[in-house]
Protein backbone atom coordinates (compact mmCIF):
# COMPACT_ATOMS: atom_id res chain seq x y z
CA UNK A 1 0.00 0.00 0.00
CA UNK A 2 1.77 3.23 -0.88
CA UNK A 3 1.85 5.97 2.08
CA UNK A 4 -0.68 8.95 1.76
CA UNK A 5 0.21 12.18 1.00
CA UNK A 6 -1.75 15.22 1.83
CA UNK A 7 -3.57 15.43 -1.19
CA UNK A 8 -5.00 11.39 -1.17
CA UNK A 9 -5.89 12.07 2.73
CA UNK A 10 -9.50 12.57 3.26
CA UNK A 11 -9.77 15.21 5.22
CA UNK A 12 -12.27 15.12 8.26
CA UNK A 13 -15.57 16.96 8.28
CA UNK A 14 -15.91 19.91 9.89
CA UNK A 15 -16.96 19.22 13.50
CA UNK A 16 -19.77 21.81 13.16
CA UNK A 17 -22.38 20.32 15.66
CA UNK A 18 -20.45 19.98 18.36
CA UNK A 19 -18.88 23.07 18.24
CA UNK A 20 -22.45 24.63 18.47
CA UNK A 21 -23.48 22.96 21.24
CA UNK A 22 -19.72 23.29 22.74
CA UNK A 23 -20.83 27.32 21.88
CA UNK A 24 -24.16 27.45 23.42
CA UNK A 25 -22.78 25.98 27.01
CA UNK A 26 -20.04 28.64 26.62
CA UNK A 27 -22.61 31.02 26.32
CA UNK A 28 -23.79 30.33 29.66
CA UNK A 29 -20.92 31.84 31.42
CA UNK A 30 -21.00 35.09 30.55
CA UNK A 31 -24.89 35.07 31.22
CA UNK A 32 -24.14 33.67 34.78
CA UNK A 33 -21.99 36.80 35.31
CA UNK A 34 -23.46 39.76 33.59
CA UNK A 35 -26.96 39.02 33.90
CA UNK A 36 -26.87 40.07 37.91
CA UNK A 37 -25.63 43.74 36.68
CA UNK A 38 -28.91 45.03 36.22
CA UNK A 39 -30.51 44.45 39.70
CA UNK A 40 -27.68 43.91 42.31
CA UNK A 41 -27.96 47.40 43.64
CA UNK A 42 -30.91 47.37 44.71
CA UNK A 43 -30.99 43.58 45.57
CA UNK A 44 -28.32 44.16 48.33
CA UNK A 45 -30.39 47.60 49.16
CA UNK A 46 -33.16 44.76 49.77
CA UNK A 47 -31.00 42.05 51.29
CA UNK A 48 -29.96 44.94 54.09
CA UNK A 49 -32.68 46.24 54.92
CA UNK A 50 -32.72 49.69 53.05
CA UNK A 51 -30.80 52.74 52.54
CA UNK A 52 -26.61 52.08 53.39
CA UNK A 53 -23.64 54.22 52.19
CA UNK A 54 -22.04 50.68 51.17
CA UNK A 55 -24.50 49.34 49.05
CA UNK A 56 -22.35 50.02 45.88
CA UNK A 57 -19.40 48.60 48.13
CA UNK A 58 -21.28 45.06 48.42
CA UNK A 59 -23.03 45.26 45.64
CA UNK A 60 -19.44 45.33 43.75
CA UNK A 61 -18.52 42.54 46.33
CA UNK A 62 -21.04 40.52 44.92
CA UNK A 63 -20.22 40.95 41.27
CA UNK A 64 -16.35 40.58 41.48
CA UNK A 65 -16.93 37.29 44.12
CA UNK A 66 -17.94 35.09 40.93
CA UNK A 67 -14.59 36.56 38.53
CA UNK A 68 -12.33 36.02 41.80
CA UNK A 69 -13.41 32.29 42.64
CA UNK A 70 -13.22 31.20 38.97
CA UNK A 71 -9.67 32.97 38.43
CA UNK A 72 -8.57 30.56 42.02
CA UNK A 73 -9.90 27.26 40.34
CA UNK A 74 -9.50 27.78 36.73
CA UNK A 75 -6.28 25.82 36.75
CA UNK A 76 -7.55 23.46 38.79
CA UNK A 77 -10.30 22.42 36.46
CA UNK A 78 -7.95 22.18 33.69
CA UNK A 79 -5.96 19.62 35.46
CA UNK A 80 -8.96 17.57 36.44
CA UNK A 81 -9.81 17.78 32.76
CA UNK A 82 -6.60 16.52 31.66
CA UNK A 83 -7.59 13.30 34.31
CA UNK A 84 -10.94 12.84 34.14
CA UNK A 85 -12.02 14.43 30.54
CA UNK A 86 -13.18 17.66 29.31
CA UNK A 87 -16.92 16.16 28.96
CA UNK A 88 -17.21 15.08 32.56
CA UNK A 89 -15.69 18.48 33.72
CA UNK A 90 -17.66 20.81 31.41
CA UNK A 91 -21.04 19.38 32.59
CA UNK A 92 -19.84 19.55 36.17
CA UNK A 93 -19.38 23.43 35.81
CA UNK A 94 -22.65 23.81 33.89
CA UNK A 95 -24.68 21.90 37.18
CA UNK A 96 -22.75 23.88 39.37
CA UNK A 97 -23.63 27.43 38.02
CA UNK A 98 -27.06 26.53 37.09
CA UNK A 99 -27.45 25.69 40.63
CA UNK A 100 -25.69 28.23 42.18
CA UNK A 101 -27.58 30.90 40.28
CA UNK A 102 -30.99 29.42 41.74
CA UNK A 103 -29.43 29.43 45.39
CA UNK A 104 -28.59 32.92 44.59
CA UNK A 105 -31.80 33.96 43.04
CA UNK A 106 -33.70 32.86 45.74
CA UNK A 107 -31.09 33.84 48.71
CA UNK A 108 -32.74 36.05 52.00
CA UNK A 109 -29.85 37.19 52.86
CA UNK A 110 -26.86 38.96 51.51
CA UNK A 111 -24.50 36.46 52.77
CA UNK A 112 -25.96 33.42 51.15
CA UNK A 113 -25.87 35.51 47.75
CA UNK A 114 -22.48 36.10 47.95
CA UNK A 115 -21.53 32.67 48.80
CA UNK A 116 -23.65 31.55 45.81
CA UNK A 117 -21.93 33.46 43.63
CA UNK A 118 -18.45 32.30 44.80
CA UNK A 119 -19.75 28.50 44.71
CA UNK A 120 -20.71 29.62 41.61
CA UNK A 121 -17.22 31.28 39.88
CA UNK A 122 -15.40 28.32 41.57
CA UNK A 123 -17.56 25.74 39.91
CA UNK A 124 -17.46 26.94 36.57
CA UNK A 125 -13.78 26.63 35.32
CA UNK A 126 -15.35 26.07 31.30
CA UNK A 127 -13.85 28.82 29.91
CA UNK A 128 -10.12 27.44 29.59
CA UNK A 129 -11.54 23.88 29.17
CA UNK A 130 -13.64 24.84 26.42
CA UNK A 131 -11.26 26.16 24.74
CA UNK A 132 -9.38 23.10 25.08
CA UNK A 133 -11.87 21.45 23.36
CA UNK A 134 -12.00 23.33 20.43
CA UNK A 135 -8.81 23.42 19.67
CA UNK A 136 -8.68 19.15 19.88
CA UNK A 137 -11.81 19.01 17.52
CA UNK A 138 -10.29 21.43 14.84
CA UNK A 139 -6.83 20.33 13.81
CA UNK A 140 -6.63 20.44 10.36
CA UNK A 141 -4.93 23.19 9.10
CA UNK A 142 -7.73 23.56 6.49
CA UNK A 143 -10.16 24.69 9.29
CA UNK A 144 -8.18 27.17 10.86
CA UNK A 145 -8.53 30.96 10.12
CA UNK A 146 -5.52 32.65 8.28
Amino acid sequence: MAPQTPETRATPPFPLKQLVILAICRFSEPIAFNSILAYTYVMVQDLSGGEDKDTAFYAGLLVSAYAVAEALTAIGWGALSDRYGRKPVVLVGLGGVAISSLIFGLAKSYWVALLARFIGGALNGNVAVMQTMVAEMVKVPEHERT
